[in-house]
Order: structure tokens, then sequence, then C-alpha cells
């Protein structure tokens, strides 16, 4: 006997129909149905005809690709589609047929592919999926309009040679920068020799301020081998990354794994991993409905603090917020639990990186040790004046670059359903230290947006491309000419929370 479908075209069946199909061409039994001579699905003029038209009108790799979409989100307001009384059974047989080109449009509605983009400099190719349509309109605070580039559009505007990398051009590099920091220190060795006091008052300071300066670029250097944009030697890249690490303290594999995570979810409020911004509630203040109920301007927003408060903040930040992250993940994710880079049961590890945890370990008590020797064999004030001041001045230029890249009042934070890949390595802010530093930095402050949509592309090449994605992302390339220090202060003091809700928002204060 013939099989035939009849289906009664209404809003509700159709999006039956459509989770029936897609539960269907999910199946791993489906080519077997299709393809197999005896297959019952042949056994209806429709099927019949279904099968022979999709084979024949279909290119076979679109045919592929069917297994490969993702399914629709169903609606929570409508029952399960696999419950269906027989009512409901007899009012879809009374219904005339639904034709083949009926059908055929359904598939193809049903099975809408994203086209393959390439996700970084290394070429290949993945899927970037984009929130499914919701049946209820974000809500994206101050009318902002949402990013709708693909990555293979973006990574199109760029030369192709911009993505090539050379290990001979990374160590010239690192021997560049470590040319620099050894003649600083052979210079700082002579400044207790100074005839006069106030010469070595002012000597020691510079020498702090230039090597920190240096040990910064040095540190932005194995930043790149944890990208593995260094070299194309994964071996060479991982060598010189953790030597160059774990001189300045860094896990450098336990750093590697969560910034790569920080690189994946840039901009998401539940799994970014660095710069998370603090929500209305955390912060104390009573929820928004309740204060446009009341009418309340007094509880709207945080209290100002103090001038003298926030140089505080900002000092105890700007000194000691790096340690502060590696030890106990500040300004990262609330695990409910001790997060560290030096345990490996952190919560930001999987079992597989336990081996990567204990040599980034290895690597960071080897130097301590160096500098306990150091001490012992000289003084704690010897190694404080060559080593853990310049250090802290490491530690400031970090905190400082990476809090203007990711911290800013026109920078928005998405929430699942509106975040994707592409939005989120948009939210970091291009912002220039002056050529000095910005050379010295090797261009991670001013190409930072490049960076994050493409990490695996070496730094020399970030400006060039930089160029090609302004003409590209117009509005939506974020670069700020505030001055510096400016735009810390107003980061500081306007950036303190986001709503509890919405699927795009912006910080207040």
């Amino acid at each position: 006997m013939g099989l035939s479908i009849r289906i009664r075209i209404r809003h509700r069946d159709i999006w039956v129909a459509k989770v029936f199909i897609h539960t269907l061409f999910r199946s791993p039994f489906f080519c077997t149905w299709v393809l197999y001579p005896g297959s019952p699905l042949k056994a209806g003029p429709l099927a019949s005809s279904f099968s022979s038209s999709l084979l024949s009108f279909l290119p076979f790799s679109s045919l592929l690709r069917l297994f490969l979409c993702t399914p629709p989100s169903p609606s929570p307001s409508l029952p399960n589609p696999l419950r269906v009384n027989t009512p409901q059974l007899s009012q879809a047989a009374q219904a005339p047929p639904i034709s083949g080109t009926e059908f055929y449009l359904l598939i193809r509605n049903t099975f809408r592919m994203a086209p393959p983009n390439t996700i970084d400099a290394g070429l290949a190719h993945r899927r970037v999926a984009t929130a499914p349509a919701s049946a209820d309109k974000p809500i994206i605070e101050r009318n902002y309009q949402l990013p709708e580039f693909t990555i293979k559009e973006i990574r199109e505007c760029i030369p192709a040679h911009c993505f090539e990398r050379s290990g001979l051009r990374g160590l010239t590099h690192v021997a560049i920068d470590l040319t620099y920091m050894s003649l600083l220190f052979l210079a700082a060795t002579q400044i207790d020799k100074l005839p006069h006091p106030l010469l070595r008052y002012l000597a020691w300071p510079v020498y702090w301020v230039l090597q920190g300066i240096v040990g910064t670029g040095l540190w932005v250097l194995a930043h790149e081998c944890g990208h593995q944009s260094f070299s194309t030697s994964k071996t060479l890249n991982n060598t010189v990354g953790w030597v160059l690490h774990s001189c300045m303290l860094v896990p450098y594999h336990s750093w590697r794994i969560s910034h790569s995570k920080h690189h994946k979810a840039t901009g998401h409020m539940t799994k970014d991993q660095v710069f998370v911004p603090k929500t209305r509630t955390q912060v104390g203040l009573p929820p928004k409905a309740v204060i446009e109920k009341e009418d309340d301007i007094e509880t709207s927003h945080l209290e100002e603090e103090a001038p003298i408060v926030t140089l505080f903040w900002m000092l105890i930040q700007f000194l000691f917020g790096w340690p502060a992250y590696l030890f106990m993940n500040a300004s990262g994710q609330n695990y409910g639990r001790w997060t560290s880079h030096f345990h490996t049961w952190s919560p930001i590890f999987e079992p597989r990186n336990f081996s990567d945890v204990i040599f980034s370990d290895v690597g960071v008590l080897l130097t301590l040790g160096g500098i306990t020797y150091a001490a012992l064999q000289t003084s704690f004030l010897t190694v404080a004046k060559y080593y853990i001041v310049p250090y802290l001045f490491v530690n400031f230029w970090l905190v400082l670059i990476t809090f203007l890249q990711h911290t800013d009042p026109k920078m928005p934070h998405y929430r699942e359903g509106t975040w994707n890949f592409q939005r989120g390595a948009l939210c970091t802010v291009d912002r220039s230290f002056g050529k000095f530093l910005d050379v010295m930095f090797h261009g991670i402050v001013h190409t930072h947006v490049a960076h994050h949509l493409f990490s695996q592309m070496p730094f020399y090449h970030a400006e060039e491309a930089t160029y090609h994605l302004k003409k590209l992302l117009g509005p939506h390339y974020i670069y700020d000419d505030t001055p510096i220090a400016v735009a810390c202060w107003r980061s500081f003091r306007e950036c303190r929370f986001v709503e509890d809700e919405g699927d795009v928002v912006f910080y207040k204060k």
C-alpha cells in the first residue's frame, strides 16, 4: 500500500513538520533509507519523488551539509511535537496532501546553512554559528546596531601575506629586547657608583621604568608564542614562551589555556575569562524594576567614590592585579570556589591539562629559586632594585593595557543568544600609547582588534591588517584617542556594573 503524507497547512503544523523532518535527517539511518534499493522510504509516490528529486536537484555536498546544520530552537510555548493525539492525526488525514514543491521548500528553509568561515590564521575552516532567531526581540541597550559581519568576509578583506609567520623574525625581536634588557642591567650596575646621592635617586627610577617597558615587550612576545603566532613551529613557540614567561613568574601553559578561552568568548557575560563586568545585583544595588517603580534616584547608581579612594584602588589593581588574577582569578568568572592558574583542579582546566599546569609551575618555581639564590648571594635590597621593582612595572603595564582594551563605556557585552565570535572579538578598544611605547609593546595596544579577530596573525603584520579592517568594520571598529590617564580615570569611575537583564549591555556607574 502506498504511503502518503497529508498535512493541514497551519503555522503550528508546519513547525511540527520541521521538527519531524529535522529529527529524520539527523538520524544516522537516513542515508540508508534514501540510498538503499529496498528502502521502505521508496514505498510511496511522495517519498520516492522526494528522494529522487533531492538527489538530482541538490549537489551531493549540499546533501552532506544537511547533517551538519544547527537545529532550530523549539518554542517553549508549543507542546512536544512527538506527542500527537489521535484527533490531530484524523484532522491531518482529511487535509489535502502537501505538494512536492512545498515539501522541498519546507526542507530547504528548515536546513539553512552558514558557509564555512575561517576562524583563525591557521586557515582551518569551521562554521561560526550565529544565535538562532528568537521569537522575542533581543533587549539591546542604547539602540546598539549589532555587527552582522561573518568571519569569512572579515578574513577576505586582509591581504594573505599578513597571516605568514616567521620564526626567524620572531627570534630577532626576542634578541633585540634581550639586548636592551642586558644593556639596561649593565648600566644599572654603575648607578650606585655615581658620586652624588641625588643622581642615584634619580637614576634608579629611570632604570625601573625603562626595564619595565622592555620586560613588557618580552612578555608580549611570549604572549605571541601562546597564540602560536610567533612561528610555524609549535615546539619553538612553546619553548620560547615557557622560558620568557617563567622568568617573569607567569605559568606559561596555564595562562595559555585560560587566555585561549578568553579569546574564544570575549565579551560573553558568562564565558569570558577576564575583566568580566559585575552585575547590578553583584554590586549590591536593588533591581532596576524596583528603582523604576519607586522612582528612587539615589539607589539607581553606586555612590560616588572620593577621588583619593579611586586612586588607591587604581594603585592596588595596577601593582597587584596581575598576580591576583593568576592566584585567585581576580576579575575572572566566579566559579564558586578557589580558582587559580597554579593548581591542577582549578575549574578553568580539564584533566588533559594536568601535565601542562605542572610544567608551568615548575618554571615559576625555578625562577623563584634563582631569585632566592641571588638574594642570599647579595642581598634582598639588591634583588629588589634589579628585579622586583621592574617586575612590578611590568605588572603595571600589563594591567593598564588589558584594562583599557576591555573596559570602556562605549563597549558592549553580550549574553547567550546574542553573542557570536565576531561580535565578541570586536569587544575591544584600540588606542595609542605614543609611538615609542607602541613599538616597544610590539603593537599589542593599537592593533588589538585585529589580534582578537585573528590571534594567529603575527604582530608585525597586525598594523597593516588594522588598516583594512577599519574600512570594512566602519563604526563597529572602536578606537579611542582619549589621553591614557583620562581614559583610565573615566573607565574606573564610569565602568562599575551592567544590568542583570538584557542581551546587549553596557557599563554604568
